[in-house]
């Protein structure tokens, strides 16, 4: 279960009964292992994945947010723009 606000990278893989906590970052190629749960507002990297520490939260969670924020916006930007081909 992904919870509210988690920005998941390209190729992560996530097995059963992962749990990843609200505002998390999860880097490209990581992978979560059977039964890990994830803290909230955590970075999580590598294959098996561990939560790295950041330095300065507060930076972490406003680049998260615009993160988010920007695929929010292309996500609605590319369905309305988009047109059948047949």
């Amino acid at each position: 279960m992904v919870e509210d606000r988690c920005l998941i990278g390209s190729m992560s893989t996530s097995l059963q009964r992962v749990v990843v906590g609200t505002g998390t970052l999860v880097g490209a190629t990581a992978l979560l292992t059977e039964g890990t749960v994830v803290p909230p507002r955590s970075r999580v990297l590598g294959a098996p994945a561990t939560v790295a520490p950041h330095p300065d939260p507060d930076a972490f969670a406003e680049g998260l947010r615009r993160g988010v924020a920007t695929y929010v916006a292309k996500a609605a930007r590319y369905r309305s723009d988009m047109e059948r081909i047949d």
